[in-house]
């Protein structure tokens, strides 16, 4: 199998949103689902102090502390033992704004007059603090939310809205939240720090491996990624970046149930530390009291691997949109794909094989990448599966009890040769 075909979740997830790219304004006006109602009693374990030191939000399982500067620390409560990756020193700066092309880098909150709130909602119960601030040099007013709910009790989610409370238009180009500084431990042995980097930049690169002592990678989701190879373009991915150790892993996302155009880089430093954020392109023009809002990200403390942050992410986005559907023993059923005769595939090829799937007891089989003209236009190639080959092919595997698949990518490629162009935006 070449690197071009190599199948992972993260592909899937691309195909799946069609390469869709969303600006971030709407989420000023999408969202405050938050219950207005009275909701029921938050289960023990849950906890919330305020002090001019910070906030402390703590669950059955882990303690998140937001400092006056911006800062989350995620610390796990394993046993006896506080754990994290996070390095005792602050990466510079918690967040960062980009107004006018110049950067913002210095938030204070008042996190001992911040408000606590118990709320319910799609997530379950939980506890919501919301605390104000101000960000120097600017006429903005800050609310930094933070979420806890008890179906997730290694997650806080964080957001913020920004007030223009100036006599001026604001244009608010980029804000970078979620900003951690991870202690690298040795290089070697049980202590070595591995990544998940869920993003999809090249067909057959891997997503998850050893963080190296010189590293750096945008991570991209939500929006094309333009690539040199046949494909032109590959992007989607999965808006989860974790590192883990032998004892603990953290991890950093967003959780909103569309996929936004947003990036996670990652860079090694010097001092053998490993930097992350999330930046989100605002592309918002704020007028006097005008009002911006995140998408919702996320800080996931946990024990294990890159699984346990993937299942919570996919966990929280089934609550937050829709359920999946209800799981069947064809989902399990073995598959054969005809990506091994390439882009030169034939009928008679395909066909030639039904002899040797019905002897393995595989019922299912796939026409792979090659047999149409162009991507987006979907025009069977007239060499090989002109006229009705596709339907003949099919009906002969139908009648032979095998089921076929058709391979196809969901979006519009511009060719000269192709007659469809922008018909399948």
């Amino acid at each position: 199998m070449t690197p071009h075909r190599r199948y992972t979740a993260k592909s899937y997830l691309m195909l799946s949103i069609g390469f869709l790219s969303l600006t971030l304004g709407s989420c000023q006006s999408k969202r405050e689902e938050l219950a207005t109602t009275k909701p029921a009693a938050v289960p023990p374990g849950f906890d919330v102090k305020l002090s001019a030191q910070g906030v402390t939000v703590r669950t059955p399982r882990a303690e998140f502390h937001l400092t006056p500067a911006g800062q989350v620390i995620g610390t796990l409560l394993h046993k006896n033992d506080l754990l994290t990756l996070e390095d005792a020193k602050s990466p510079g700066a918690a967040q960062i704004l980009t107004i006018a092309k110049k950067e913002y880098a210095r938030v204070v909150l008042s996190t001992e007059d911040a408000s606590i709130h118990d709320t319910t909602g799609k997530l379950g119960l939980g506890k919501r603090v919301d605390v104000t601030g101000s960000i120097p040099g600017t006429e903005l007013r800050e609310t930094l939310t933070l979420e806890a709910y008890s179906t997730f009790p290694n997650l806080l989610l964080l957001s913020l809205r920004l007030q223009n409370m100036g006599k001026n238009a604001v244009p608010l180009e980029k804000v970078i939240l979620q900003r951690h500084s991870f202690a690298s431990p040795s290089t070697q042995g049980e202590k070595r720090l591995w990544t998940f980097e869920g993003s999809s930049l090249k067909w057959g690169k891997d997503e998850i491996f050893p963080v190296p002592a010189k590293f750096a990678q945008e991570n991209p989701f939500g929006a094309p990624v333009r690539v040199k190879d046949d494909l032109g373009h590959v992007g989607g991915g999965i808006p989860v970046v974790a590192f883990w150790s032998h004892d603990v892993g953290e991890a950093v996302g967003h959780i909103e149930a569309l996929p936004l155009a947003i990036s996670v880089p990652v860079e090694t430093t010097s001092e053998r530390k490993v930097e992350v954020g999330v930046s989100i392109p605002a592309r918002a023009r704020l007028k006097p009291g005008d009002v911006y809002a995140t998408p919702r990200t996320f800080l996931a403390v946990y024990s294990g691997d890159f699984y346990e942050p993937l299942k919570m992410w996919s966990d929280a986005i089934e609550k937050e949109s829709s359920e999946r559907p209800a799981n069947h023993d064809e989902n399990y059923a073995v598959a054969w794909c005809g990506w091994g005769y390439e882009f030169g595939v034939t009928p008679k090829q395909m066909l030639g094989t039904i002899p040797k799937l019905k002897e393995l007891g595989i019922h299912w089989a796939t026409l792979d990448d090659g047999w149409f003209n162009d991507y987006g236009d979907w025009q069977p190639r007239e060499s090989t599966f002109g006229g009705g080959a596709i339907l003949d092919m099919v009906k002969q595997f139908h009648d032979q009890g095998i089921k076929l698949q058709l391979w196809w990518l969901p979006w519009e490629w511009r060719t000269e040769a192709s007659g469809m162009a922008g018909a399948n935006s």
